[in-house]
């Protein structure tokens, strides 16, 4: 039989845009624009789209524009009146004000999911119409070592699932943080990852309609002083998922009249002069992390889950010599570095490694990709040998 025409052409517009462009990345996206008259503009109602800067895009010296520059040509021509989901990927190299408007752009009332993953930028910028959409159902804020401010007053009564990933609280945010969760009134999926809590005392989550609480690699600092009190209180919670390097001095789980699930792992020790294996996730400056490990000389095992930044050779040769950590003198056996694609072997803090354990070497470079599909380089260095 015979196949006359272009059928996906005659198909319409909202089995186009939903069932096809939206299966598509941005840039695949536009690319159809080409194909014919029908489909030029069609590209600009498209519900979904992704930006991200991470990995192979942002080599070279001309690409930080080229992104930016990408990005505000399409959300200058795209129809961000149907626009349902928002993601947007990038890291320093922005500026600052680009990203806010962009942002700001697309938080309006018909938005219902909106993706942050951004680097080395103050979380401020998240503009405060963030927290007025009112059809917004989730929102997932990763912001490496940046304090969270969200503001006293919100507006987001259908936000259901909120995920803070890499984000840092300090004590005198506790009252507004308790505030802020309370204010939810639909929220049914709360997850902190890899957040850090700095010289928390209390950290109370209150919510009358959450169902699932996942607080995981979420540690409190510093650490080895840290003795916060934990409480928990959701009548409509079912699963409960809390883990921490942090001993806490109580946990109080209270009005939970339909928990199915609970995991709560937490060491039992005080004293970190005993740890073999570390694991640190978020944004570490260097001489931060050395000044860390003089507490544990016993550390065989060091793993980065995030780039060790803040750190040039100047900063970190204060170290060298007596103020070495002693776990590198003999007891360090392997550490493992992983970042997005920028990471390189000439890295200060790397450099300053091999230079400064005793047969220390790289041993591999991996590649993988997280949810976002960008790519994450993972340098993993061993020592050959270890002094007798």
């Amino acid at each position: 039989m015979e196949m006359k025409g272009d059928r996906i052409s005659e198909l319409p517009d909202s089995i186009l845009h939903n069932e096809i462009l939206s299966r598509l990345p941005t840039r695949c996206v536009l690319a159809t624009s080409i194909l014919s008259k029908r489909w030029r503009w069609l590209w600009t109602g498209v519900p979904n789209l992704k930006f991200s800067c991470f990995g192979k895009i942002s080599c070279g010296p001309d690409k930080p524009a080229m992104f930016m520059n990408f990005v505000d040509n399409v959300l200058l021509r795209h129809d961000i009146s149907n626009l349902h989901c928002f993601k947007l990927g990038c890291f320093g190299i922005c500026d600052i004000s680009r990203v806010h408007s962009w942002i700001s752009t697309v938080a309006h009332s018909k938005l219902r999911e909106l993706y942050l993953k951004i680097y080395e930028l103050d979380s401020n910028v998240i503009p405060m119409s963030v927290y007025c959409c009112e059809a917004l159902v989730v929102l997932e804020i990763f912001f490496l070592g940046s304090k969270f401010n969200p503001p006293t007053s919100i507006s987001l009564p259908s936000l259901k699932t909120l995920k803070l990933n890499s984000l840092s609280f300090v004590d005198d945010d506790h009252d507004l943080m308790q505030q802020f969760f309370s204010s939810l009134p639909a929220l049914q999926h709360l997850i902190l990852l890899r957040c850090r809590f700095h010289d928390y005392k209390k950290l109370i989550i209150s919510s009358t309609s959450l169902n699932s609480l996942r607080i995981e690699n979420s540690d409190f600092e510093p650490f080895y002083r840290s003795d916060p009190v934990i409480k928990v209180c959701a009548p409509q919670l079912r699963d409960l998922y809390f883990e921490t390097s942090t001993p806490a001095r109580e946990y109080i789980l209270s009005s939970m009249p339909v928990l199915q699930e609970a995991y709560i792992s937490a060491p039992a020790y005080r004293d970190p002069t005993n740890l073999t294996y570390l694991e640190l996730f978020g944004c570490y400056d260097g001489p931060d992390v050395l000044r860390l490990l003089q507490v544990m000389p016993n550390l065989e095992h060091l793993i980065f889950n995030q780039l060790v930044s803040g750190s040039s050779e100047d900063d970190l040769t204060l170290y060298i010599g007596e103020m070495l950590p002693p776990c590198f003198h003999s007891k360090i056996k392997e550490i493992q570095i992983s970042e997005y694609g920028y990471l390189s072997e000439d890295f200060p803090m790397i450099n300053f490694l091999l230079n400064n354990i005793e047969d220390l070497k790289i041993t591999e470079n991996t590649y993988s990709t997280d949810s976002w599909g960008d790519e994450i380089k993972t340098i993993r260095l061993v020592r050959d040998s270890l002094d007798s």
